[in-house]
Formats: structure tokens, sequence, C-alpha cells
């Protein structure tokens, strides 16, 4: 099972992306991304923190931080 799951605590979001396979969970990061700058929210000092389950594909390489 596939969920996104959102905790907002002290003015910061952290966003949990579980059951997602390797390119998958990038992928979907990115669409909500863009979907909540689509409603105005700015997206800004994101960090990255991947999973093993980031790492099942191989040969691929992710950055660990990213900046929008």
């Amino acid at each position: 099972m596939r969920r996104i799951i959102i905790e907002v605590r002290d003015g910061k979001v952290k966003v949990d992306f579980q059951g997602f396979i390797g390119r998958t969970c990038f992928e979907e990061h990115d669409r909500l991304r863009r979907l909540l700058e689509q409603l105005g929210i700015k997206y800004e000092n994101v960090k990255i923190r991947e999973k093993p389950e980031a790492r099942l594909t191989v040969g691929e390489k992710h950055e660990t931080t990213v900046n929008y």
C-alpha cells in the first residue's frame, strides 16, 4: 500500500512517502510540489532523506538535498 503522510509541527512540515519503490518516490514528491505551487504554497528549504526503498532501482543515484 502506498501512502503519503504529512505532519505539521512547530511551523515545519514533514512528508513521508511510504510504499514507493525506487524512482516513483521522487516522482510523487515532484508531483506534490507542483500541486502545492499551483495552490500558491511556496515549497522551500527542502531536505530529502533517502530510505532503503529508494535504492532498490539498480544504477540510479539521487541527490540527498534539494532546494526549490
